[in-house]
């Protein structure tokens, strides 16, 4: 099973990382032990879920300014709206029979490739954003 995590840096980057779980609490935000999880997709059955970690929301994490990139990147790829300071960490879930806890995994290749074209598409929209009027 697949090991790859994706963290969006402080200042928007994407990284697929090697290291899940112990390496991705400490990329997230080494100087706090214990972020915040959000789930972005719930698993189910027969698919893996998204469950993403991030040091906090806007004013939780010592006066850092928003990571907009990771802000836009959760709902885009169906999570709740939400500010994030700092680094954000996506890996994957799944559950086991028998049990209603998920499970953190790796992501898919499916997953990994999602992330990758839905991150470059909010860059791109916060680059170049569409102005309203005419």
């Amino acid at each position: 099973m697949s090991t790859i995590c994706a963290l969006i840096d402080s200042d928007g980057g994407l990284n697929l990382r090697d290291g899940l779980p112990a390496a991705m609490i400490q990329d997230t935000d080494p100087c706090r032990p214990s972020p915040d999880t959000i789930v972005i997709q719930r698993p189910a059955w027969s698919s893996h879920g998204l469950y993403g970690r991030t040091a906090g929301a806007i004013g939780s994490a010592d006066g850092r300014p928003p990571n907009k990139v990771a802000s836009c990147l959760i709902p885009a790829l169906g999570g709740p709206a939400r500010d994030v300071v700092g680094a954000l960490t996506i890996y994957g879930c799944h559950l086991e029979p028998g049990d209603d806890r998920p499970r953190p995994c790796g992501l898919s290749e499916a997953q990994q490739r999602l992330i990758t074209a839905v991150h470059t598409a909010v860059q791109r929209d916060i680059s170049n954003p569409v102005s309203g009027g005419s």
